[in-house]
C-alpha cells in the first residue's frame, strides 16, 4: 500500500508554487479517469490543466512509489509536477476516507465537516504577483445639475499597464475568485496573485458599485458599465476621489490630458497681487493659470495637476473673481468709493480664504492680536451645546461667521483656528449652522470625564446653569444589610445606595454588566461605573448567582450556606453592613472553633481524639442550620467513625432514617466498623438479589442506617427516591467526581435534609469534580456547572488570584481537611525513598526500540493533527513504555530477558522478610502483579493477593487475617485497594510502578500509615533509571498545585501534556 502524507507530497513537489497549484487542481476537480493495475500495481489518471496530461504512480513493495507525467514541467524539472502533486492528493484522500467513512450521525457529520474542512487548508507560503490598478478620469464636459456625467476606467499590470477592456467582467472575475488575463505579463492568478493595498481599496469601492447596481435593478443602473468605463454622478466621483486620496491617477479634462493627478480635501493656494496707488487699488492673480471647476457649483476645481476639494468659505468668497480675473483679463481696479468700499468689505473677507501680498500703505489697516479662543456651553435637548468663539484683542466673532470691523482687517490664525474646531469635533461634537451640539451619551461621559478637562487647557470656558448641573457623581456608599430568619431559614440581603432609588440600581447594575463605564441617572447627571465599590458588588452579586432581574426593590433571599461567603468578602469592604444577631450567631456557630454543645453520644464505644470530637461537633453544627460538608480529613484520621457518631447522635435526638453510599469493596467495612463502635444502630446492608435489596429498602428488616454501593444505588434510586432521609453519607466521594455519571446523576435524586461527602482526596483533576461534590451537597450552591467553569474554573487555571480567593470564600467552612502530621503527633515515623534500578540489558533494547518508534509516530501526527487530537495515543504509549520498565512479559509472550525491577523487588522481599518485616505491594498492572505472584510461589513466600475481581467478603477476610499477623506480603492492585482498607499489620510499602496521580499513591500508603499504626512505615517507590518513569516523577512534582490552592492537599494528575512536555518525556 503506497505511503502517503501531505508533508511527504509537499517535499516530492518541484517548490511551493507548484504544490500550490497542484493542490487547487486537486480542489478544483481536474483528476479524472482513475484506474488501477492489481499486476503492475500502477495507478493511471487523467490531470486536465491548459491541456490534459497522463499522470502514472507505481508503487513498490516498501510502500514507496514513482511517478511521471507527459508534461514539459515533469520532463525539465527534478521534482513532481502540479499534475502529479493534484494526483497524489487524490490518492491521499482517498485513502483516508476509505479508513474513515463519513459517519451517519448528523452532530458526528458537523465534527467531521469541519476536520475535512480545516485538513483541506494549504499552508504554503511563497511569493505572490502583486499587480497595481491605475485609473483614468474622463470629464468631456463640466458636470451640470443632476445629468453631469464622469467617467471612469482602468489599466492594470506590473511593468507593463494594460487596458482593462471589459470592466465589470473584470471586477466579477476578481470577486469571485477566477483568474485574470490582460496580455502577456498580465497573468492574475487568483491563488498565486494579489493587487496592493491602494488598488484593492479601489476595486473595493467599484465592487460596491456594482452589487448595488444588481441589488436595486434599476432601469437606469445598466447605463453605470459600459464595456471600458464606468458612469459617474458628481456625488460618486466625490466619493471615488475620497478613495484615491494619496494615489495618482490620470485626469482627462475637458479634451486635455493630466497625468499623475492628485486629489486633496483642501483649497487650492491662490496668490492675489495687489496695488495700491493714490485713487485706486489694483487686483489680479500673481500667476495667471486658470483654476478649472469640474462642477457647476465649484465643488471640484482642477489648478496645477491637483484636484481639489475646497470648503464653502473659499467658494464663496472666490466665485465672484472666477469670471472677472484670468489670463485673457485685465486687472480689476477699484476707484474712488469702490476703493474705500474694497477696503471695508471686500478685503477684510479675502484676507480669511485667500494668499494675498499686502502692500507697505495697508498694513495700517491690519490688526495683530493673538487667538483667544472661548466655548460657551449650554444644555439643548438633553445633548450639550457648545458656541465656539474666536477673541482677538477687543474683538470676538462666531467661529461660523466673518469678523465685522469697518476699516479694519483682522490678522486671524487660521491654522490655530482649525486646531480648535477639530479639537471639537474629535470629541464628538457636531457642527451646525451657529453652534456645535453633542448629542451621543457615552460621548457627553467622556467629555465630561476627561475631555473637558483638555479643553479648559486651551480655551476659556463658560457655562450656562443647566450645564453646571450636569455632573458625574461618585458611586457613593452602598448599603448592605444581612438577615437571617429562624422561621423560613432563609438568609435576606437589602441593598441601597445614596441618594440612588431603589428602581435605579437594578438599571445600574444592568449598566455595568454591559461593561458600560456609566449610568445616566434620571435628574440627568452620571454615575461614573469605574469605581471600585461597584465592581466589587457586582462581583459579589455575580457569586451569589443573583442576576439583575432579582434586583427589584425587594429584598433578595439566599441560602443560609450563603452567609459564610459573605462574611469573608465583606470584611474589610468599603460598604455599610448591618447584620442582625441571626446572621451573627449562625457565622459564629461554623466558622469559629470554640467548644460547641453537642455531647458525644453515650452509645459510642470508642474515645474519639480531639480533632475527632472537633468533626464531629462541625458536622453537628452544619446539620442545625440545614447545611451540608465534606469531611476531607487525610486517609486515615477516622473519617468512618466521625461519621457514626453524627449518626448515632442524630438518631437519639431525631430519630428519622440515614443512608451511606460507599464503593463496593466497602460495605462490609462499614457495617463492621458500626458494629464495633454503635452496635445499638440498626444497620442493614443492601445487598444480594433485586427482590431481597427490595425487601431491605422497605424497610420490613427494620433498619436506622442502609449501607449501599454506588452500583447498586443506580439500579435501586426509584425505590430509595421515595424515602425522606434525615442524613445521607457518600464514602470516598470522587466516585461521583464526574457529574454527568450515573453515580453522581444517582445520589443526586435522593431526598435527605442534610447532607455530607467523605473523601480524602476532593479534587483529583479538576476543580469540576469539587464542584460535583457541592451539587450533591448544596444545589446551586456553586452555580450551574457552565457558570462554575467559566466564574472559577478557566479563571484559577489561569492563575487569577481573585476567583481563587472568592472559590475559598465560599468553600471554606464546608470543607474540614486535617492532615496527619498536624494533628498525630502520636504516630511512628514515616520514612519515604526513592529507589532507582537499571533495566537489563534486554529490556533496554526493547524500551529504547518501542521509544524510538513512538517519538516518531507522535512527531508526525502532531505535525499533522496537533497534540489535542492526541490524547488517547499519547496515554497508550506512555502505558505502554512503563508496562516495558515493569517487565516486558506484560505485554509481549515468550520474553525471557528479565526485569531490573523484578530483580530489585525480590532482593528488597529477602532482606524485609529476613528482618521480621510485613509488606504491602502496589502495582497498576496486574499483570505485573501475576508476575510478582510467580516469583512468590516459586521461592515459597507466602502471601495475599487482592484485585478488582475480588469479592467484598473476601476482601474483608484478607484484611482481618494480614492484620491477625497471617503471612507477611499482600499483593494489591492500586485502583481496587487503594482506599477503604485498613492494614496497619504493615509496616512496608511498595509502589512498584509509579501511578500518575501521587495523591492515589499516598491513598495506597495511608492502608498501611492510619491510626493503630505502632511501627515506622517504610515506603519506598521503584524507579527504572533514565526512563519515563524519572520523568513522569519529574513532572508530577512541577505540577502539585491545583488542589493545594483550594483544598490544601496534595492532588496532582497528568491530564494536559504540552510539547514541551511531550517533548522531554519522550526524549531518548
Amino acid at each position: 500500500m503506497l505511503v502517503l502524507s501531505r508533508t511527504g507530497i509537499r517535499n516530492l513537489a518541484t517548490d511551493d508554487t507548484v504544490y500550490s497549484r497542484g493542490l487547487q487542481y486537486y480542489k478544483s476537480g481536474r483528476v479524472s479517469n482513475v484506474a488501477y493495475s492489481k499486476t503492475s500495481h500502477q495507478y493511471r489518471m487523467t490531470v486536465r490543466g491548459n491541456y490534459s496530461y497522463n499522470v502514472t504512480v507505481t508503487e513498490n513493495e516498501d510502500g514507496s512509489f514513482e511517478h511521471s507525467c507527459n508534461c514539459p514541467s515533469h520532463v525539465r524539472e527534478k521534482g513532481a509536477c502540479k499534475h502529479v502533486v493534484a494526483a497524489l492528493m487524490f490518492l491521499l484522500k482517498y485513502q483516508e476516507k476509505s479508513t474513515m467513512e463519513a459517519p451517519q450521525n448528523p452532530d458526528e457529520q458537523r465534527v467531521y465537516q469541519i476536520l475535512e474542512y480545516f485538513a483541506n487548508q494549504s499552508e504554503v507560503q511563497f511569493t505572490r504577483n502583486i499587480f497595481h490598478i491605475y485609473p483614468t478620469i474622463t470629464l468631456r464636459s463640466m458636470m451640470r445639475g443632476a445629468d453631469g456625467k464622469a467617467f471612469m476606467s482602468l489599466m492594470a499590470g506590473g511593468g507593463r499597464y494594460y487596458k482593462v477592456q471589459l470592466l465589470k467582467k473584470f471586477l466579477m472575475d476578481y470577486a469571485e475568485g477566477e483568474n485574470i488575463a490582460l496580455g502577456k505579463e498580465f497573468q492574475y492568478i487568483a491563488t498565486e496573485s494579489e493587487f496592493d493595498r491602494d488598488s484593492v481599496r479601489l476595486l473595493d469601492f467599484l465592487l460596491n458599485v456594482a452589487e448595488i447596481q444588481n441589488i436595486t435593478d434599476h432601469p437606469n443602473a445598466s447605463k453605470l458599465f459600459f464595456k471600458q468605463q464606468l458612469s459617474l454622478s458628481k456625488r460618486m466621483l466625490l466619493q471615488l476621489l475620497h478613495v484615491l486620496e494619496g494615489n495618482r491617477f490620470n485626469l482627462e479634462l475637458y479634451g486635455q490630458i493630466y497625468e499623475n493627478t492628485s486629489f486633496v480635501r483642501g483649497n487650492p493656494e491662490i496668490k492675489y497681487d495687489l496695488d495700491v496707488s493714490e485713487d485706486a487699488i489694483s487686483l489680479d492673480y500673481e500667476i495667471k493659470e486658470p483654476i478649472i471647476p469640474l462642477t457647476e457649483s465649484g465643488e471640484i476645481l482642477f489648478y496645477r495637476g491637483v484636484l481639489y476639494e475646497p470648503d464653502r468659505r473659499f467658494l464663496r468668497n472666490y466665485v465672484p473673481f472666477y469670471n472677472n480675473l484670468g489670463r485673457e483679463k485685465n486687472a480689476l481696479i477699484f476707484r474712488g468709493e469702490n476703493k474705500q468700499r474694497f477696503l471695508e468689505e471686500v478685503l477684510p473677507k479675502l484676507h480669511s480664504t485667500i494668499m494675498i501680498e499686502v502692500p507697505d500703505e495697508l498694513k495700517g489697516r491690519y490688526l495683530h492680536y493673538d487667538l483667544e479662543p472661548g466655548i460657551y456651553f449650554d444644555i439643548y435637548n438633553d445633548a450639550i451645546k457648545a458656541e465656539l468663539r474666536f477673541g482677538y484683542g477687543e474683538y470676538e466673532f462666531n467661529c461660523f461667521e466673518e469678523p465685522h470691523v469697518p476699516g479694519y482687517i483682522i490678522v486671524r490664525q487660521p491654522e490655530k483656528e482649525k486646531e480648535i474646531m477639530r479639537l471639537l469635533e474629535g470629541m464628538g461634537f457636531e457642527p451646525h449652522s451657529s453652534f456645535y451640539i453633542l448629542k451621543d451619551e457615552g460621548g457627553i461621559f467622556s467629555f465630561l470625564q476627561g475631555d473637558l478637562g483638555v479643553l479648559s487647557e486651551r480655551c476659556s470656558l463658560f457655562y450656562s446653569n443647566d450645564f453646571k448641573k450636569l455632573t458625574i457623581r461618585s458611586s457613593g456608599k452602598f448599603h448592605i444589610g444581612l438577615r437571617v430568619s429562624k422561621d423560613i431559614d432563609l438568609l435576606e440581603m437589602d441593598l441601597s445606595h445614596e441618594g440612588i432609588s431603589q428602581e435605579e440600581l437594578h438599571s445600574i447594575f444592568r449598566s455595568f454588566q454591559l461593561k458600560k463605564k456609566y449610568y445616566r441617572l434620571k435628574d440627568g447627571s452620571f454615575l461614573s461605573l469605574d469605581g471600585e465599590d461597584i465592581r466589587n458588588l457586582s462581583d459579589i452579586l455575580e457569586n451569589l448567582n443573583v442576576t439583575t432581574k432579582q434586583l427589584n426593590g425587594q429584598p433578595l433571599r439566599l441560602d443560609t450556606s450563603s452567609a459564610f461567603f459573605l462574611e469573608d468578602v465583606l470584611r474589610g469592604a468599603d460598604f455599610v453592613v448591618e447584620k442582625n444577631d441571626n446572621f451573627e450567631l449562625l457565622v459564629k456557630r461554623i466558622l469559629n472553633q470554640e467548644k460547641r454543645e453537642f455531647r458525644l453520644p453515650q452509645e459510642i464505644t470508642a474515645q474519639l481524639r480531639p480533632y475527632q470530637v472537633t468533626g464531629f461537633e462541625w458536622m453537628k453544627a452544619l446539620a442545625q442550620d440545614g447545611l451540608g460538608g465534606i469531611l476531607a480529613d487525610d486517609m486515615g484520621l477516622g473519617k468512618t467513625l466521625q461519621a457514626i457518631s453524627y449518626i448515632t447522635s442524630q438518631l437519639r435526638t431525631r430519630g428519622g432514617k440515614y443512608m451511606v453510599i460507599c464503593p463496593s469493596s466497602l460495605i462490609y467495612n462499614w457495617q463492621d466498623e458500626f458494629e464495633k463502635f454503635s452496635a445499638k444502630v440498626r444497620v442493614a446492608v443492601c445487598n444480594g438479589a433485586p427482590a431481597d435489596r427490595q425487601v431491605i429498602i422497605s424497610g420490613k428488616c427494620h433498619w436506622d442506617v442502609v449501607i449501599t454501593s454506588y452500583p447498586l444505588l443506580r439500579r435501586d434510586v426509584a425505590f430509595y427516591q421515595k424515602i425522606q432521609f434525615d442524613t445521607i453519607f457518600i464514602d470516598e466521594a470522587q466516585f461521583i467526581k464526574n457529574a454527568t455519571s450515573q453515580s453522581a446523576q444517582s445520589v443526586k435524586l435522593l431526598k435527605a435534609s442534610h447532607r455530607f461527602a467523605l473523601t480524602g482526596t476532593p479534587v483529583e483533576n479538576s476543580l469540576s469534580e469539587l464542584w460535583s461534590i457541592f451539587d450533591f451537597l448544596m444545589p446551586g450552591y456553586l452555580m450551574s456547572h457552565a457558570k462554575f467553569v467559566q466564574r472559577f474554573e478557566k479563571k484559577i487555571m489561569n492563575d487569577d488570584k481573585v476567583a481563587l480567593a472568592h472559590l475559598n470564600s465560599r468553600v471554606r467552612p464546608f470543607i474540614l481537611r486535617r492532615m496527619k502530621k498536624d494533628v498525630l503527633h502520636e504516630l511512628p515515623e514515616k520514612i519515604e525513598e526513592k529507589i532507582v534500578t537499571e533495566m537489563t540489558e534486554e529490556q533496554k533494547k526493547i524500551y529504547l526500540s518501542y521509544m524510538a518508534s513512538i517519538r516518531s509516530e507522535l512527531n508526525s501526527e502532531i505535525a499533522q493533527r496537533g497534540i489535542d487530537h492526541l490524547n488517547l495515543q499519547i496515554l497508550a504509549a506512555l502505558t505502554r513504555l512503563r508496562q516495558i520498565c515493569c517487565h516486558p512479559s506484560t505485554f509481549l509472550g515468550n520474553y525471557s530477558g528479565g526485569s531490573g525491577k523484578l530483580e530489585l523487588l525480590l532482593e528488597i522481599l529477602d532482606d524485609a522478610l529476613a528482618n521480621g518485616h510485613r509488606v504491602l505491594i502496589f502495582s497498576q498492572f496486574t499483570s505485573m502483579l501475576k508476575i510478582i505472584q510467580d516469583e512468590l510461589i516459586k521461592r515459597k513466600m507466602e502471601y495475599f493477593y487482592l484485585d478488582g475481581s475480588t469479592s467484598a467478603a473476601m476482601r474483608l477476610d484478607y484484611v482481618k487475617r494480614y492484620n491477625g499477623g497471617e503471612k507477611s506480603i499482600f499483593l494489591i492492585s492500586l485502583k481496587a485497594g487503594g482506599t477503604g482498607l485498613n492494614l496497619t499489620g504493615a509496616d512496608t510499602v511498595i509502589h512498584y510502578d509509579p501511578w500518575w496521580n501521587p495523591a492515589v499513591e499516598d491513598q495506597a500508603t495511608d492502608r498501611a500509615y492510619r491510626i493503630g499504626q505502632k511501627n515506622t512505615v517504610h515506603v519506598m517507590k521503584l524507579l527504572t533509571k533514565g526512563t519515563i518513569e524519572e520523568k513522569i516523577f519529574k513532572l508530577q512534582e512541577k505540577k502539585k498545585n491545583l488542589s493545594d490552592s483550594v483544598i490544601k492537599s496534595k492532588e496532582v494528575f497528568v491530564n494536559k501534556l504540552t510539547r514541551e512536555e511531550l517533548n522531554e518525556i519522550f526524549s531518548l
